[in-house]
This record gives C-alpha cells, structure tokens and sequence, in this order.
C-alpha cells in the first residue's frame, strides 16, 4: 500500500501547489490513507468515507463523478482497485456554515460538517466548470487520461438535502433550497452558453425561465438585488476571460456594467441589465472565435450596435468607430454578413423592442425614444413589417408566456 501512495505523492503534491484543491485519499475500508498537507491534522468521518465509497460503486465510471449542492461541489474516482480519492469540497462562492450545512445536509454524518467547511474555507473559490477543468488536469496528470471537462460536467450528479426527495418534493417542501438551486443551475447555463459564444440559446433562456421568479426566494432589498447583479456581473466577465476574451476589452465592459448597479430598483431591472452584460460578454467571446474566419470590421460593428442600442446609430457612427470608411463597411457587410448594416442596425433594436414588450410595462412611446426612433409612428412601422403586427398585439400576445414582467 505505501509503495502505491508513494508512486502517486510527488504528483499529487504538484497538483495541489498549483491549484490549492485538497484532496484525501482512502481506502474501500474506510481508512485515511494520504490527506494534503492543509489538512493533514483533520480527522474525516468513516461514515462519511464509506457513502462516498457507496457513491463511487453506485456510478461506477471511466470519468470522474462531481457532486454537486447548489455551489459546493466535490470530485471522487478510484485511483486502483484497492483505493479512492476524494478532491475537495469547494465552493464559488464564499458560504456562512449555515449555508454550508442547508446545501449539503444529505452528509450521513452531519457531524462531519464543521470539519468539511473548514476544509472548504482553506480554498480558492472556483466555478463549476474550473473546477472541472481542474479534475481534467489531475486526470492527465495522475492517472494518464485524456478526458476533456465537458464529458466530466456531463457525468456530474446534483445532489438534494434529502436524498430521498424527488425534486417535484423539493419545490414543494423546501422552496427556498429549490428555488436557490434552480438560480444557480439557470447561472451555470448562462455561463456556459457565454463561454461557447451561443447568443441564441442565452436569449431562449432568459425568454424562458422562470430564474427571476426563483430568486425572489433569497433577494427582497434593493441591496441584495444590487449584490446579486455585482456578483453576476463579475462571473460573466470571469467566464470571457476564461473563453480567451481579453483584458482590454473583458474590464471596461465589467466597469461599465457595474457604474449601472445604482438604477436596479426591482427585479424587472436586475432581469434586463442581467440580459444585456450576458449577451455582451457572448458577443465578445463571438468576436474573438470569428476573427480568424470573418470580417473583424463586421464583428466589431456588432459589437457597437450591441454597446449602443440605446442610440440612434449611422454608418458613419460604424465607420468612426472601425477606423475606416463608409464604403468599406458597407462592402465588408455585403462580403460577410445575410443583411445591410442599415438593415442590421434596425433588426438588433427591433429585437431589443420585441424583449421590452415582452420583459418590461415601458410605454410604446418610452420604448421608440429608449431604442433612438425618431418617432413613435415609425417605430411602429418598421416593428409591424419584421413581426407583422402591431406592438400592442405583440405584447398581448407574449404576456402570459412572462409572468416576472413587473410594474
């Protein structure tokens, strides 16, 4: 047994070092074998150890399970036949041990809970799909295998308080918890579709979910509102960092969004500025993934209308603002892109229009000056002939479907 560990304890060292994840290693008989040096002196509970080996046969699998509570999560696998390896817990974001016991209570030892936070709080904070990153990491450098996070974050189980508990039981039962965990899974979504550059799919889940009922669970005041949009701002700058985003552009767009934390009064306005900085961290992400195979002019001109729709754009506005002429931007929108930049301009407001409609009780005339339309009479117009009806209709018809619009 002390020959296996020793094969693995230079390796597993380095691997600490640099991500600061612990981890403990133990056998199917419940015994500690090697712990990281941060937690040498803490005693784990053999119960505990045992439901975790129980959670390695019950998943029994060549990637790595990640078990996941809301926002703490761990990582198990077998290292051989003879011994298992637990990396973690760790969280993405900073718990009180009240928090920490509600999202991890289905522990068989709850008494084993202080000793696990502890462990928790000696940690860097990190995100799902860092973390996951990580495990991939070890992977390559501990046991020799190539498995990329994405099939890790595809293999992770969510776990309930009450592990006997469907979650139709939980909503019902424990609406809090539900409602905190749906918030986090609808962040994690988002934070993905960023990372991936996926506008379409991060527009179909904020028109879809129900994410801004859930939250109304743990945030009343005005001050948590404004917490929770700083928080979410800076994971969306965070995850187009991670993407490849870089510093230059990531940082602005991040101070730019935080100057606005003064003008969240409700939920309806953490929901729409919450929309935008996810779309414009999406659209930078897109940027940079289609610089190599498309018109940089024309990625940075949608980049503009998307920073401006508040205001009335022109070609000349494009053209200023690429560094070029208009001649060239218009040849670049005809080389690379399905419409005009005219016509370009005009389908991203009629679209940012169609959201307000839907999200928000904004009057007509409220929305044709927030949008730049130089009168109410043409903004109908030009709405009528993409949607083919009238903005009053498309509201109708959209309301039930948005049942967080607020007054």
């Amino acid at each position: 047994m002390q020959t296996t560990i020793t094969s693995y304890h230079s390796v597993l060292m380095l691997f600490h070092q640099a991500t600061g994840i612990p981890f403990c290693i133990f056998d199917s008989a419940e015994n500690v074998i090697f712990r990281d040096p941060v937690i040498e002196t803490m005693e784990c509970s053999r119960k505990n150890l045992s439901q975790y080996d129980k959670m390695i046969q019950m998943y029994a699998s060549s990637v790595p399970v990640v078990i996941t509570s809301v926002v703490c999560y761990f990582a198990l696998l077998p290292l051989d036949n003879k011994l298992n390896i637990i990396l973690g817990p760790v969280s993405s974001v900073p718990l009180t041990f009240h928090d920490f016991c509600l999202y991890n209570n289905f522990m068989e030892d709850t008494d084993d809970l202080l000793h696990l936070y502890l462990i928790m709080q000696r940690c860097p904070l990190f995100s799902l799909s860092r973390f996951a990153e990580n495990i991939s990491l070890f992977l390559k450098l501990v046991l020799k295998k190539d498995i990329r996070s994405s099939e890790i974050l595809a293999n992770q189980k969510e776990i309930y308080p009450d592990r006997n508990m469907k979650c139709r039981d939980v909503k019902e039962q424990m609406p809090e918890y539900y409602g905190i965990n749906e918030t986090i899974t609808f962040q994690k979504q988002i934070l993905y579709h960023i990372k991936n550059g996926n506008i379409a799919k991060i527009e179909k889940a904020f028109d879809t979910s129900d994410f801004f009922l859930h939250i109304n669970f743990g945030i009343s005041t005005i001050e948590e509102k404004q917490k929770f949009y700083m928080i979410y701002v800076s994971l969306c700058c965070v995850t187009a960092l991670e993407a490849g985003v870089s510093n230059a552009k990531a940082v602005p767009l991040l101070d730019s969004y935080l100057s606005k934390i003064s003008s969240i009064h409700s939920i309806s306005d953490l929901f729409i500025l919450c929309r935008k900085i996810s779309l414009n961290y999406c659209h930078l992400v897109c940027l940079m993934q289609h610089n190599a195979s498309s018109s940089i002019i024309v990625m940075e001109c949608l980049q503009y209308i998307q920073d401006h729709i508040q205001s009335r754009i022109t070609l000349n506005d494009l053209a200023a603002y690429c560094n070029t002429s208009v001649r060239t931007v218009s040849r670049e929108f005809k080389k690379y892109y399905p419409v005009s930049a005219s016509v370009c301009i005009m389908q991203q407001k009629l679209k940012e229009a169609a959201f307000l409609l839907t999200h928000t009780n904004m009057k007509l005339i409220e929305i044709s000056t927030h949008l730049g339309f130089s009168a109410q009479s043409h903004f109908t117009t030009v709405f009528k002939k993409q949607y083919h009806c009238t903005p009053q209709k498309f509201r109708i018809e959209h309301a039930l479907s948005h049942p967080h619009k607020q007054p």
